[in-house]
C-alpha cells in the first residue's frame, strides 16, 4: 500500500540539467528530499507550499549535482542525511548530520519504509532507493539507458550486476525515477524501460561491458 506522494522538481545550472525529488510521508508529513541541487528558492518554495519542512536528506551518490545544496538545507532544517557507507568513504564525503547506510537497509521516513539498493557502477557506492510504487535510480539507470562508467570508481562490470539486480528486484509496475532525462519521458513503469532501455537487453556481462565502453560515443550520454 503506498504511503506517501512524490513531486518531481526540475533544476537547472548552466548546462547541468537534474531531477531531484521531495517525498513525503501522507500520515504524518515526515520529508525527504532525494538529490538536492542547485536552485534552493525553488526547492524551498515547493517545501512551503507542502507546509513542510525537510526531515531527511536522500542521496544517490556524491558527485556535485546530487549534493550541492546538501549544507545549506542542512543548515536550514537540521535534516539527518543519509549516503551508503561504501560511497562516503570511498570518496571521503562529508557533510553535518551524515547517517551511512548498507546495502538492503531500510530507512524510514515516517511511516514510509525505502530500501537502500547500493547498486555500484557510475559510481562505488550509488544506490537506488526502493518505494512500493517507485524506485529513484541516480544516474544508475535512466528511461534512456544508464549512468557512465569512465569517472573515479565507475566500473562498467559493476554496472552490468547492478542492472542485473534491479531487473531481479524492480516489479513492472513501480516508476522508474531517474536522476536526468534525456528525451524520454520520466516516471515510467518499469516494464517500459524493459521494452525500450538497451543496457536492460544485454545478456553477458562481456557484451555489456563493450557496449557501454565503446569508442567514439559522440555524446557523453549515448546510449544508443
Amino acid at each position: 500500500m503506498k504511503t506517501y506522494n512524490i513531486e518531481q522538481l526540475k533544476v537547472t545550472s548552466e548546462k547541468s540539467v537534474n531531477y531531484c525529488y521531495i517525498l513525503v510521508d501522507e500520515s504524518t508529513k515526515c520529508t525527504a528530499i532525494v538529490d538536492p541541487a542547485w536552485e534552493m528558492d525553488k526547492i524551498v518554495s515547493v517545501l512551503e507550499g507542502c507546509q513542510v519542512k525537510v526531515d531527511a536528506i536522500l542521496l544517490t551518490h556524491s558527485h556535485m549535482d546530487h549534493v550541492h545544496l546538501v549544507p545549506q538545507l542542512t543548515r536550514k532544517y537540521r535534516s539527518k542525511v543519509y549516503m551508503s557507507r561504501s560511497e562516503a568513504e570511498f570518496y571521503d564525503y562529508q557533510v553535518e548530520n551524515l547517517y551511512l547506510f548498507e546495502d538492503m537497509e531500510t530507512i524510514w521516513i515516517g511511516n514510509t519504509p525505502i530500501m537502500a539498493m547500493v547498486t555500484p557502477g557510475h559510481t562505488v557506492g550509488s544506490t537506488c532507493f526502493l518505494l512500493t510504487n517507485d524506485i529513484l535510480t541516480g544516474d544508475t539507470l535512466f528511461v534512456e539507458g544508464c549512468g557512465t562508467c569512465s569517472s573515479i570508481g565507475g566500473n562498467p562490470e559493476s554496472m552490468f550486476d547492478s542492472i542485473q539486480r534491479l531487473k531481479s528486484k524492480v516489479r513492472p509496475y513501480v516508476h522508474i525515477l531517474p536522476g536526468h532525462s534525456f528525451g524520454g519521458e520520466s516516471m515510467q513503469p518499469f516494464s517500459r524501460l524493459m521494452d525500450t532501455n538497451i543496457y536492460l537487453h544485454f545478456d553477458t556481462k562481456a557484451e555489456f561491458v563493450k557496449f557501454r565502453m565503446r569508442e567514439n560515443q559522440p555524446l557523453l550520454y549515448s546510449f544508443q
